[in-house]
């Protein structure tokens, strides 16, 4: 178990820190993205706590997958075109519908689809399906 510093050229945005066995998911993500023309600028990856979140569009549950470095939050670029969360919200193009449902067929989750939408975040679902997991690795990395 270790955070890594996530970084692939086929990324742009913040440099973000990500559990080691999550990054080989956004590693999928990614290669997922590239022949579809999309890019993922990071925003944001693992957090130590919930404080000076500016600009979040959508408060932290207290068991957040960022906590862990199982979820992160990114805009996607689409041929040159930048989808906020904002445009994240409209109608989407085809290949940025494959991208987010190739994401969930490989086990993930979308912010998009959660009760209260958070259209820029991905995660592993990891606080759900193994909370004794999750707070292992909350143990681990918050020492």
């Amino acid at each position: 178990m270790s955070l890594i510093k996530y970084s692939s050229p086929l990324v742009k945005g913040k440099e973000i820190y990500l559990d080691e066995d999550f990054a080989k998911e956004v590693d999928k993500l990614v290669d997922i993205g590239t022949p579809l023309g999309i890019t993922i600028y990071f925003n944001s990856g693992f957090r130590l706590n919930s404080n000076n979140l500016h600009g979040a569009t959508v408060d932290p549950a207290k068991m957040s997958n960022h906590f862990t470095g199982t979820g992160f939050d990114g805009n996607l670029i689409h041929r040159g075109k930048f989808y906020t969360s904002k445009k994240l919200e409209g109608a989407l193009p085809d290949e940025i519908i494959f991208f987010i449902d190739a994401w969930k067929i490989l086990g993930n989750r979308w912010g998009g689809d959660f009760k209260k939408r958070d259209v820029v975040h991905f995660d592993n679902g990891l606080n759900l399906k193994n909370p004794e997991k999750w707070k292992e690795l909350y143990k681990e990395y918050h020492v």
